[in-house]
């Protein structure tokens, strides 16, 4: 659904691979993606982990990620 969210935003993202998370993070930084969603660790939550490559992080809820993205993009 998250990666759905952000094509349909107009977001370029990295596909939903089975990939080991390491694997994806890699290819991320090598490509030069300046915003990683995390999803596993709060999904209980209806959460996602936003990092940027700057370091800093925020958790957003799930629904609310590809504005959010995009609203962080617009001001980089």
């Amino acid at each position: 659904k998250l990666y759905a969210d952000m094509k349909n935003a107009g977001i370029d993202s990295l596909d939903d691979r089975k990939d080991r998370v390491w694997c994806k993070f890699k290819d991320a930084d090598l490509i030069g993606y300046p915003v990683r969603i995390t999803v596993a660790k709060l999904l209980d939550a209806n959460e996602v982990e936003i990092k940027l490559r700057d370091g800093a992080t925020s958790n957003v809820k799930v629904d609310d990620c590809a504005q959010t993205v995009k609203d962080m993009l617009k001001n980089l």
